[in-house]
């Protein structure tokens, strides 16, 4: 790239770069909590795989939680706190497993405080 839409007559044949911009997987868009909690919660989808996956950049002293809910809202499973930068991330789970889940509907609710989530998935 040069900073002239055409190379003017005088111009500094030095000035020109090539240049590679890398996203992160799935980078192009997050859902950005601060200080305080902020709460996404899923529309009901089946359950086809046996855990679950999560591209999150965590900061500092935030975390990530993910709840499984039935579709009336009760938690049938939960997450230990993920912290850091995981790119392709496996929730643990605390309290029930996703594997029991498969093949059934479920939601779920991802609470973030400084974390930016950039996607999840299911997969085995």
């Amino acid at each position: 790239g040069i900073k002239y839409r055409a190379s003017p007559e005088n111009a500094d044949e030095k000035v020109g770069a090539v240049c590679l911009a890398v996203l992160r997987r799935d980078g192009f868009v997050s859902l950005d909590a601060g200080k305080s909690d902020g709460v996404l919660t899923t529309q009901p989808f089946v359950v086809r795989g046996e855990k679950i996956f999560v591209n999150v950049n965590v900061r500092n002293t935030g975390r990530l939680f993910v709840e499984a809910l039935d579709k009336a809202g009760s938690v049938m499973a939960t997450s230990h706190d993920i912290r850091g930068d995981h790119r392709r991330g496996e929730v643990g789970w605390a309290q029930g497993e996703i594997a029991a889940l498969n093949g059934k509907q479920v939601k779920l609710r991802f609470t973030l405080r400084e974390s930016e989530l950039y996607s999840f998935w299911v997969g085995k």
